[in-house]
């Protein structure tokens, strides 16, 4: 029995011994740091390296754990977490594996928990080279630097195939809409239309399921709606905002360092009799979304740095080359051969015949005309300004004298049309006096008022009939003056009523003689 326990005690002392140095050597994890653990020994299989075997045993052991202690059969190294700022994205690029295909920069795709997993990795049949999977901003990530290279903003080498900005993630206005131009698949059957949309990509942020259903590359049908953000692989694919709102542009002098869409668009001369004269003009304009991508395709498939706030290449050269070159033809068309005055004077015209052959071609690019307006015109001379704002002068003093004239001869017309309405009740007045009393009786009252003296004015009887003109003093020809006329006025009751005798007939008792 002591034997035993002799034996037992010594077995305990050993071990324990033997435990310390290990229990020594474990050592606690951090939350913000991660390891890898890569094991040492081992045969790799047939036909495979001894660095992808060992590869093959590495595992990621998480902040907050305990690190193995058996550092005979493993390699640890201790690591921060690799972190993605906000806003951006991070590109991985793997030191293992085969080698791409040429002409493709990004690798072939392998799900491998965003490169946490390299056994995952290289069971996959993974490539060497750029992946398509980004890293999202926002979160961290434990992932092995000896088989993977993370580029942020803050490290993108210099001579890598894209910039900081590049990976910040695609911003797109509400009132604007986002074409993608892909960069990294095979060229388009059509190379007149864009590419043909494919499903299945997620708003082209996954390029691997893009590139499997047979998407191509150059600019696509498929947009990407306003007022998101995307996270799009530079390497795959560049974005160009459009904007879909209206647009005013206008044909002057710009500053060199402004950003516009109507750069392009110059100050709009127009030579005519040896003048030369400048003509301010505006168009409005509406892109509509599903006109964006034949846009770029025709006039912005191949320019650089249409991404952040930069104005679309596209939309300023479709501005310039489309736009402005139908305006100038037009006005110089106008010009040759005319007169200044004649100019000037056919304006609307000209307005209306230019808004036509805008609308035109705009509709051939899909897009679609507003307003179309003609503003101030200036001679190039500032004698000639002066001139010409003389000239104005008497041009708008000449026109209101016309509309007097047309005013007074309208007024004359009303006056003569009353006059003609005066001249009917003084007839229809002449003719109840001689229903009722008689031809000759209304004869004898108006000799009768005549000696008198009547001051109202006579009917005048020429040929034994009635005219009903008023005799009066001559007027003024340029103004007839007609005063208000009622039927009844200079009539007497004794002039209507048979049977009853006149002022004149009656005595100063006003008995009958």
């Amino acid at each position: 029995m002591p034997v035993i326990i002799v034996v037992l005690v010594v077995v305990a002392a050993a071990f324990i011994a033997a435990a310390v140095p290990i229990l020594r050597r474990m050592r606690y994890l951090p939350l913000h740091r991660y390891a890898v653990a890569t094991r040492r020994w081992g045969l790799p299989a047939p036909n495979q390296s001894r660095e992808e075997f060992l590869l093959r045993r590495t595992r990621i052991v998480r902040g907050g754990q305990t690190i193995p202690p058996w550092s005979w059969l493993y390699d640890i190294h201790e690591y921060d977490y690799i972190s993605i700022p906000t806003g951006t994205v991070g590109l991985v690029k793997a030191k293992i594996g085969a080698n791409a295909p040429a002409g493709r920069r990004l690798s072939k795709y392998v799900d491998c928990d965003r490169f946490q997993s390299v056994t995952k990795f290289l069971k996959g049949d993974c490539e060497q080279g750029v992946q398509p999977e980004l890293l999202r901003g926002g979160e961290a990530y434990a992932i092995d630097p000896q088989v993977f290279d993370v580029y942020t903003v803050d490290s993108l080498p210099a001579d890598f195939p894209a910039k900081a900005d590049d990976l910040r993630l695609v911003s797109v206005d509400a009132e604007d809409v986002g074409v993608v131009i892909v960069t990294d698949a095979p060229a388009p059957d059509d190379l007149r239309a864009p590419a043909p949309v494919v499903e299945g990509h997620n708003n082209f942020q996954k390029p691997w399921e893009f590139l499997w259903n047979g998407g191509r590359s150059g600019p696509q049908t498929d947009i990407l709606p306003g007022g998101a953000t995307y996270a799009i692989n530079p390497l795959f694919a560049r974005v160009v905002h459009i904007p879909t709102r209206e647009l005013t542009l206008t044909w002057g002098t710009k500053s060199g360092s402004e950003d516009r869409y109507d750069s392009e668009l110059g100050p709009l001369k127009v030579t005519i009799q040896g003048f030369e004269l400048e003509v301010e003009l505006t168009q409005t304009l509406s892109i509509p979304p599903h006109a964006a991508p034949f846009l770029v395709k025709r006039f912005g498939e191949d320019a650089d740095g249409d991404v952040g706030d930069h104005k679309s290449t596209a939309v300023k050269r479709f501005v310039g080359r489309v736009l402005g070159e139908k305006v100038r033809g037009y006005f110089n068309e106008r010009a040759s051969g005319g007169e200044i005055d004649r100019f000037l004077h056919e304006l609307a015209d000209t307005r209306g015949k230019l808004k036509v052959q805008i609308t035109q071609a705009l509709a051939e690019v899909q897009v679609d005309a507003r307003e179309t307006t003609i503003g101030e015109i200036r001679f190039a001379s500032d004698e000639l300004n002066k001139e010409y704002r003389e000239y104005v002068v008497l041009q708008q003093q000449f026109r209101q004298l016309e509309q007097k004239l047309l005013n007074q001869h309208v007024a004359n017309d009303i006056e003569r049309t009353q006059l003609e309405v005066h001249k009917a009740k003084l007839s229809a007045q002449l003719d109840v006096l001689i229903e009722r009393l008689g031809l000759d009786h209304v004869k004898r009252m108006e000799a009768e008022r005549i000696r008198a003296g009547a001051t109202h004015a006579p009917i005048i009887l020429t040929g034994g009939m009635p005219s009903a003109v008023p005799i009066g003093p001559v007027q003024p020809s340029e103004r007839i003056a007609i005063p208000a006329f009622d039927a009844t006025e200079g009539l007497d009751v004794f002039d209507i009523s048979p049977g009853l005798p006149s002022p004149n007939e009656r005595t100063e008792t006003g008995a009958p003689e």
